[in-house]
């Protein structure tokens, strides 16, 4: 059966958006639009639809072309991970069961269909095309890095995301897991962490030849020794909900400057929600940006987070997560750039340069005895 006629012959209940829909589909008319970003674990095309189509939801606004998220069934170690830590149903479940719980949590593409089968691991994700022109959306570049406004919007946003969310994660808790990469699963990657390390150093050379004087080589042989320490730190109370994967690639911008769309929810988990405000701050903001404009974007975080009161947090508090956080993410970076291949060398360059700037600029060092984030200088640490 191709492509075409699956989409047709998918099963749905007549209150279902994709109910109005299937029968109206007219063709695919581009295939592999995306390719599953850094681990290449989707694929996505778009369809068009007969021209007289109207969607049914919104009076007299036709869709002129949907997009479909599936399995990329030509990788096959991408498939067998993306079913071991379940990025389908927790994308699915995402857009069928907690964002309808409070829709005003945060914009996201509409979805006509969100659908997984957990015998065969196959999904199917059938969203709004926000390439169409006509919905004044826009993507930016993460390489010069965002400007100050995209990213305080980016970080109001998230944190008002969190705040919603620490009432409701709870509701999730059968099939969400503690931390983007499962609490459970910490101890084998710790395992593995080393010999990561090692092929990356090799492979990185250049990058990291740059900051051994500034103690990275020892930071990065040392991380396996607090991994799961940090990942469970991460993962208990106060949480939320948390992306996982929260940069501008997996968003796109209202050209009004006041709102965005935010998509790619396979990572979705709970934990703290520094994970995502660190990860967006390292990954999307260019150094000499971030250095600048990091401590107000923390204190705009904070402010989103604690408003009525949802949430008990300190800076403090905050600051010592900030450093757990970026810890983690750089392993997960290590992870990723020894695994990837040159598919996505460019992206981890960039990373590497940005997460260990920022892991030099906010003292982090590793005390592998004890298992605690301590200053150069042998103190407790501090923002």
């Amino acid at each position: 059966m191709d492509d075409l006629q699956w989409l047709k012959s998918l099963p749905c209940s007549q209150n279902s958006r994709y109910w109005s829909i299937k029968k109206n589909i007219k063709k695919i008319i581009a295939k592999k639009v995306i390719n599953g970003g850094l681990n290449s674990e989707t694929f996505g095309y778009l369809i068009e639809m007969k021209d007289k189509y109207i969607d049914e939801d919104e009076d007299n606004i036709k869709e002129i072309s949907l997009f479909v998220k599936r399995p990329n069934f030509g990788n096959a170690s991408a498939l067998n991970v993306a079913a071991f830590q379940r990025w389908y149903e927790r994308e699915v479940k995402f857009y069928d069961l907690i964002h309808p719980s409070n829709p005003n949590m945060i914009t996201i593409p509409k979805c006509y269909l969100a659908m997984h089968d957990e015998k065969t691991n196959n999904f199917a994700l059938i969203l709004e095309n926000l390439l169409d022109s006509s919905i004044s959306l826009e993507m930016i570049d993460s390489s010069p890095g965002a400007t100050f406004k995209q990213a305080k919007l980016c970080v109001e946003t998230i944190g008002k995301f969190h705040n919603t969310c620490y009432s409701l994660q709870k509701q999730f808790a059968d099939f969400l897991p503690l931390m983007p990469v499962h609490l459970e699963f910490a101890p084998n990657i710790a395992m593995n962490l080393q010999s990561y390390w090692k092929h990356v150093k090799k492979s990185y050379k250049s990058v990291f030849d740059k900051y051994e004087s500034k103690g990275i080589h020892d930071i990065s042989e040392n991380i396996e020794n607090i991994y799961v320490q940090y990942t469970k730190d991460l993962s208990e109370e106060p949480r939320t909900v948390i992306h996982g994967d929260y940069r501008v690639g997996n968003m796109m911008f209202n050209k009004n400057g006041k709102d965005i769309v935010v998509f790619d929810w396979q990572f979705i988990a709970r934990g703290r929600g520094v994970y995502d405000l660190v990860y967006f701050i390292c990954f999307d903001l260019n150094v000499a940006d971030r250095r600048k404009y990091e401590n107000e974007l923390f204190h705009t975080y904070l402010k989103c987070l604690t408003d009525a009161k949802n949430v008990n947090m300190s800076y403090d508090m905050l600051m010592d997560d900030v450093k757990k956080a970026v810890v983690l993410i750089y392993a997960s970076l290590i992870i990723g750039a020894a695994t990837s291949g040159e598919s996505g060398r460019v992206t981890h360059t960039l990373a590497f340069h940005r997460f260990v700037s920022a892991i030099i600029d906010w003292n982090v060092v590793i005390d592998d005895t004890a298992g605690k984030i301590i200053e150069k200088n042998g103190k407790n640490a501090s923002l």
